[in-house]
């Protein structure tokens, strides 16, 4: 069966299904690079990965598996692409950029740092050298005046919100955020810590109105707070690699004169971070990043046979959100499922906004092929209908959605808010620390 009609309803279904198929932009199979962490070798990356996965069938559009005669899944190495927090902080992001395409502004607490004026951050920059000079005879090169200007470029780079934190609504960067001279969490009285605090799913009015993002993606509010709360993701979403080959790469860095021996003595000056001989011969060429330096070939990309990506919005979980206020789920019996309807709208759109963003890192561009792309819905029973939207059709869909919900549901207005000086000053201490010109390049 078949739906594309963005005028339908939800709630004759359980979940919304989607399978993306992506292709490396060299080409299918090219080697990607998969995020990396730390392994138990030295310079050995890790990858999360799994030795035994069935594979998807292209035959069937990655929708099956390959079996084998006597109808058993067929087992081959699995590498994660894009794992389930990543593909949240993507697809969330992609909403955020794209929010105008929906003809609103989405709610939450928005941090900036235009409180905060240029001869005030020159200041806590100035302080900031003088106690980092201060430790373990510590250098930089920073003046005052240069760190004040590359805190002012990261704070306003940042676009900090509920909706790019790592903990959305609940992350401590938004807790401690400034409002009106006071931290929110420092000031229980205030509606905005009552925002925070009361945002769950039995009071759907603060956690709907305020923060959407988190009723997607899920939150947990764990402690320093008078009451916990915790909301499983709706929307989960991952990319895999399957059949995945792993492909190793080896490099020398080159140096323009061809080396310099590492009998010559070299340091940098901890005062100017200029260049100078080591009397002491023990400052190798590689401490200021000259000379020859090979290393090993390791495994870093892997070559494989489909990447997919899968992702679900689970539309049962989401009619799970109740409002506390009891005229107000009086006057709207259907509540739960409005709500509901425009979650998984705002959900779609951002799954499709996603696909067009297949750039995740260095050496891993993917393009997601429409042949294979594409919606299912699933019913009480866990039958299937396709579901053909793209992203102007999920558009029109949500505004349809957000039109029909009642002035009392809808989004709140944006708070503006603003980095506190405790992490400004933070912030100078890193970059002092990320300056140290007493290090070499090897620490």
């Amino acid at each position: 069966m078949s739906n594309s009609n963005q005028n339908m309803s939800f709630n004759n279904y359980v979940a919304v299904r989607y399978l993306g198929d992506l292709i490396p932009t060299g080409g299918r199979g090219t080697p990607v690079a998969p995020p990396t962490y730390i392994g138990r070798e030295e310079k050995a990356p890790a990858f999360a990965s799994a030795d035994s996965h069935p594979v998807p069938d292209s035959q069937s559009g990655y929708r099956a598996y390959l079996t084998d005669d006597n109808g058993a899944f067929i087992h081959r190495r699995a590498v994660v692409i894009n794992s389930l927090g990543a593909e949240a902080g993507l697809i969330e992001q992609c909403i955020l950029t794209n929010s105008h395409r929906l003809g609103i502004e989405l709610p939450g607490f928005y941090l900036t740092s235009e409180n905060i004026s240029d001869e005030q951050l020159e200041k806590i920059a100035g302080e900031a050298i003088k106690k980092f000079a201060k430790s373990d005879k510590k250098q930089t090169q920073y003046t005052a005046s240069v760190l004040a200007r590359a805190l002012r470029n990261d704070l306003e780079s940042a676009n900090a919100s509920n909706w790019t934190a790592a903990h959305r609504h609940v992350d401590s960067y938004i807790r401690h955020a400034e409002v009106d001279g006071k931290q929110i969490w420092e000031n229980p009285e205030s509606e905005h810590y009552q925002f925070i605090s009361e945002a769950s799913a039995n009071k759907a009015e603060f956690l709907f109105r305020y923060f959407p993002g988190s009723a997607l993606f899920g939150f947990w509010l764990s402690s320093v707070a008078q009451r916990r709360h915790k909301w499983a993701r709706a929307l989960s979403s991952t990319v895999i690699g399957y059949d995945a080959q792993p492909v190793s790469y080896g490099a020398t860095k080159g140096d323009l004169l061809g080396g310099i021996s590492t009998e010559v003595g070299l340091k940098r000056d901890p005062k100017t971070a200029a260049m100078i001989p080591d009397s002491s011969k023990n400052g190798k060429p590689s401490a200021v990043g000259l000379g020859l330096i090979p290393n090993t070939p390791t495994p870093q990309v892997f070559a494989c046979d489909s990447i997919l990506r899968r992702a679900s919005i689970s539309l049962t979980h989401l009619r799970h959100l109740q409002l506390s206020d009891k005229q107000l789920a009086e006057d709207f019996p259907q509540a739960a499922e409005q709500m509901a309807e425009v979650l998984a709208w705002l959900g779609i759109f951002g799954i499709l906004a996603a696909a067009r963003e297949g750039f995740l890192r260095s050496g891993c561009d993917l393009v997601t092929g429409k042949a294979n792309s594409g919606f299912e819905l699933v019913d009480f029973d866990g039958e299937t209908t396709t579901f053909d939207i793209e992203l102007e059709g999920a558009i029109d869909g949500f505004k349809k959605a957000y039109a029909a919900l009642p002035d009392a549901l809808k989004f709140a207005e944006p708070v503006r808010a603003n980095f506190p000086e405790v992490i400004v000053t933070a912030r100078a201490l890193t970059l002092l620390e990320e300056s140290n010109t007493t290090k070499t390049d090897k620490e």
